[in-house]
């Protein structure tokens, strides 16, 4: 066989091998025995339990995957979990009740939104440091914040005014207020970053991030907890813990398309990865609840500790180290395929010149 015969077998090993990573999704559930449940979305069953210094019911990720932040319930501290080993790595000390967190897009700045104070917490999630501290201008009982994809913006919601609060990150500079009309309960950003779906106590606002204008107002019943967006954008759940269901609201129209009903006290709520899966939290059932996004069917029950609660986004996904990935494997095979290939090359000439 010629060198290019081997040369060729090389290059097909290593573009036959090297596919994209393989990838873990796994959602994390605060319980309330001070412990997160750790479930594996694959298979919807609990494949670990991490152990919380504190109560808490609220929670944040980062977008790379790797870290999983717990809010300390009444306090000021942080939980920062690595998600490869599910240990606790590290405590952020913010100021009081930090509630909320939004992450840049390359995981490295946080923004912690302390309801107790009404502070803004900058942290450098590198080094697992506070940077500084902001009072939230305009700001009153300030509790959920939603960071656009681009991460130069991040909206944050008051429970006890009508204002959405903006604020630049670029300059770390709060640069104006949303009115409206209503307390707030919940944010989101779409994928694309158009739209700011604003939940409050009865309704959904519908805010077109250019210009920070609300299009559309969509009437809900009272009761509401958490939004999610697909990963598309084309529609949004939203948990309502009084009347136990999931509403599915197509973003295109603003409407209502479909109620599900779930088990008793839906509270967190978030989406898979490839959005074909949307899990939410029934506190009082002590179970998570699954729902398939193609015909909005509750096809598993998972059931937990006791009284599950994830107020925020608590699903992750991140590539799956702890093996060579297919691209790793076909790098090694062209590699090993070369040395023979290089091997023979150098017999022939020796054979030759003999």
């Amino acid at each position: 066989m010629s060198r290019f015969k081997y040369l060729f077998l090389a290059c097909s090993f290593a573009f036959i091998f090297s596919q994209s990573a393989l990838a873990i999704e796994k959602a994390y559930v605060i319980n309330n025995d001070m412990t997160v449940s750790v479930i594996d979305t694959g298979t919807n069953t609990v494949i670990g339990s991490i152990p919380l210094p504190y109560m808490a019911f609220r929670i944040g990720v980062s977008p790379d995957g790797e870290r999983v932040y717990i809010f300390e319930s009444g306090g000021s501290d942080m939980a920062v979990i690595e998600t490869f080993s599910d240990t606790i790595i590290a405590m952020i000390t913010v100021e009081g009740a930090p509630s909320s967190i939004g992450v840049s897009p390359d995981s490295s700045r946080g923004y912690v939104v302390n309801n107790g104070p009404g502070t803004l917490s900058i942290v450098n999630l590198v080094n697992n440091s506070l940077i500084q501290t902001l009072d939230i201008t305009n700001g009153f009982d300030s509790f959920n914040g939603a960071i656009t994809p681009d991460g130069t913006l991040f909206y944050i919601t008051n429970d006890g005014n009508n204002l959405v609060n903006i604020f630049r990150t670029t300059d770390n500079t709060f640069i104006g207020d949303i009115d409206v009309g209503i307390n707030q309960v919940d944010a989101k950003v779409s994928p694309d970053g158009s739209t700011l779906y604003v939940l409050a106590v009865n309704s959904l606002f519908v805010i077109r991030t250019s210009d920070n204008v609300i299009t559309a107002t969509i009437p809900l019943a009272p009761g509401l907890r958490n939004i999610t967006i697909l990963p598309d954008g084309s529609r949004a759940y939203v948990s309502n813990e009084t009347l136990e269901t999931v509403s599915v609201i197509d973003t295109a129209t603003n409407t209502v398309i479909d109620t599900i009903p779930t088990g008793v006290g839906p509270s967190g709520i978030d989406r898979t990865a490839d959005g074909e899966f949307v899990y939410t939290t029934t506190t009082s059932d002590n179970n998570v609840t699954v729902i398939r996004t193609s015909d909005n069917t509750i096809v598993d029950t998972i059931p937990v500790i006791t009284f599950p609660n994830a107020n925020g986004m608590f699903i992750i996904n991140l590539p799956d180290t702890s093996v060579p990935t297919l691209s790793e494997w076909g790098l090694i095979a062209m590699i090993a395929l070369l040395g023979v290939v290089g091997f023979i090359a150098i017999r022939r000439r020796a054979a030759a010149g003999a």
